[in-house]
């Protein structure tokens, strides 16, 4: 789930439980900082019982990684059947752990996620004779059964596997096995490998004063980043450690601080909240791209409290940085980082809203005129911010909840607009009217009409228009307008190619698709009068058509989608056609690139 579905499910959860008033918002405190509790809680099961487990220590959870998951099993284990008041054979919780540890360790080493039935039946058949308390449960049939069927704990992806329900449960055992069987030598020799990271910090969390030592101490030994930095990690799951262990450990860390490439960056992160005293504060951060990296690594620290040192970044002078600021809010407290980081980011920088929620919250703390609204955001949410801002730029992106775009009327600010992949709309009357000098429309639907809106749009000069339209042509446009750059892409069956564009005599960047580009020599001729294009894009087959006495002096770059087919005679007369051609880009053959004379660039795309 992500961090609004979990939200929604503690709510939710505890109005059903009929919990005592507070507790869902206790809960979903310690769940905003603590980085563990966050990752178990994503899983809809696990989130349950994490509820189940604070409502019943009266708003309490474990403090301790070792001692959460310990309590999470024994709720699973044991206690849930208990509390139904379901009768059942009495089984204590040593005994289940001691066989279910053996399916985790089996997995692990063999780098599985999921076994066999009857692989899982055999080792619990194997294990009985050692573990003689479980033939309560039956023999190795019936016991797999029970641990299947009633614990919660594994689940079956098929009819013919089985897996633990969060891979932090087999994580966690497998490390109780191997440090049962002794095997701490295994465990660090499978320090650089993502599949054991997470066994080797339970091990830690679980192991003796002596074992943590050893382990921790054959990291460091192992000397490679990645160990260095899981030792790091384990800090964090170590209660008791000789100081001059885990100072030695820090002191090995802090050479790799700020992360160097975004890959260590992700793993600093994932050390979580220990890492954010060791990454430097702007003012002793280096260049862009490591403070960047350093953004990047703080913003994987799944806590709240990653973000009073992200706020310490807002005023980075690096756009990167800001942009990843920006980035980062869906992974936090909606308001708090509105609050505390958006706001501080400056006025033109590139912020991208996901939901309602941080649309108010944009309103409330950090309000601009230039908006980016990605996903599910409501008509009526976009209305009443904009209700109240009056916006220079606006995209709407990916949004399946707009039918029509009435939260525009009335915005005589706006200068650019962009409605993209929205495929609900079915009304584009708001777009009528507005001031836009600039427009990208990717619309995708027969039933609407373009026409009216681009003929009542006097201020235009630039124009994307993607998708599908019927009823309209490039002469649709105000009678005054003279446009700058048009990019036309968009499916129209009743297309008349490009008549209507020689009026726009300032244009310098022209890219046509296949319904809007010549489709014989007389039609290449609406292009000569455009002594200012610079930039042309037109399909390869449109390039055969191209008449003998055409001459375009101003067109230094050309893009050539299809390209493919284009003869190496077509190909050796673009500099008679285009004097001034530079770069060629398109998918050429390599006979069509070979006739190119050498002064021309040609780029394969």
């Amino acid at each position: 789930m992500t961090r609004a579905n979990v939200r929604a499910f503690i709510e939710r959860w505890h109005t059903a439980a009929a919990a005592p008033e507070g507790y869902a918002d206790l809960l979903l405190d310690s769940v905003h900082s603590k980085p563990d509790l966050a990752h178990l809680a994503t899983n809809p099961l696990l989130c349950g019982l994490i509820c189940a487990l604070h409502r019943e220590r009266r708003g309490f959870l474990p403090t301790g990684r070792k001692e959460l998951y310990a309590a999470a099993l024994s709720m699973l284990l044991h206690r849930r059947d208990r509390e139904r008041g379901l009768r059942l054979p009495d089984l204590a919780e040593e005994p289940q752990l001691q066989l279910l540890q053996r399916l985790a360790h089996w997995l692990i080493r063999n780098g599985r996620t999921e076994m066999d039935r009857s692989r899982a039946q055999a080792l619990i058949a194997d294990a009985l004779p050692a573990v003689p308390a479980a033939r309560v449960l039956g023999d190795a049939p019936e016991v797999f059964a029970h641990f299947l069927e009633r614990t919660g704990l594994l689940r079956a992806p098929t009819v013919d596997t089985v897996e633990f329900v969060h891979r932090t449960f087999q994580d966690f055992l497998g490390a109780r096995a191997a440090l049962d069987e002794g095997g701490l030598g295994e465990l660090t020799g499978h320090a650089d490998d993502d599949q054991w990271e997470d066994v080797i910090r339970m091990a830690v969390a679980q192991g003796r004063p002596r074992e943590r030592t050893e382990i921790i101490q054959a990291l460091l030994a192992r000397g490679s980043q990645r160990s260095v930095l899981l030792a790091l990690a384990c800090l964090g799951y170590a209660a008791e450690l000789d100081p001059v262990l885990r100072a030695e450990v820090e002191r090995q860390a802090g050479r790799l601080v700020p992360p160097t490439s975004v890959g260590t960056a992700r793993e600093l992160g994932r050390i979580g909240p220990l890492v954010l005293e060791l990454l430097p504060p702007p003012e002793r951060a280096p260049a862009a791209p490591a403070a960047l990296y350093t953004v990047q690594a703080a913003g994987g620290v799944l806590s709240e409290l990653a973000i009073p040192f992200l706020a310490r970044y807002g005023a980075h002078p690096a756009y990167e940085v800001r942009a990843e600021l920006a980035r980062l809010w869906p992974r936090f407290d909606t308001r708090r980082y509105a609050a505390e980081v958006i706001s501080l980011l400056p006025a033109d920088q590139n912020v991208t809203v996901v939901s309602d929620a941080e649309l108010a919250a944009l309103a409330e703390f950090s309000p601009r005129r230039d908006l980016n609204v990605v996903g599910e955001v409501t008509g009526e949410a976009l209305a009443t911010y904009l209700g109240a801002i009056r916006a220079l730029y606006l995209a709407v992106r990916g949004n399946g909840l707009l039918t029509d775009l009435g939260f525009l009327k009335g915005q005589d600010a706006l200068r650019s607009v962009e409605i993209s992949h929205c495929s609900g709309i079915r009304d584009l009357s708001g777009l009528m009217g507005l001031p836009v000098r600039s427009a990208v429309l990717d619309l995708r639907s027969d039933l609407l009409r373009i026409g009216p809106v681009l003929a009542g749009w006097t201020a235009l000069r630039g124009l994307v228009l993607r998708g599908t339209h019927a009823n309209w042509s490039l002469d649709g446009f105000a009678p005054r307008v003279e446009l700058d750059s048009v990019n036309i892409y968009s499916v129209t069956p009743d297309a008349a190619g490009p008549v209507g564009l020689s009026r726009h005599r300032g244009l310098r960047s022209v890219s046509l698709g296949e319904c809007w580009a010549p489709r014989d020599p007389a039609e290449w001729q609406e292009l000569a009068p455009l002594t200012k294009l610079a930039e042309l894009a037109v399909p390869g087959p449109a390039l055969d058509l191209v008449p003998e006495d055409l001459s375009m002096p101003s067109v230094e770059q050309l893009h050539v989608p299809r390209s493919r087919g284009v003869s190496p005679e077509v190909a050796g007369r673009l500099p008679e056609v285009f004097p001034a051609l530079r770069s060629v880009s398109g998918d050429f053959d390599d006979a069509a690139i070979a006739a190119l004379p050498p002064h021309i660039r040609a780029t394969r795309s």
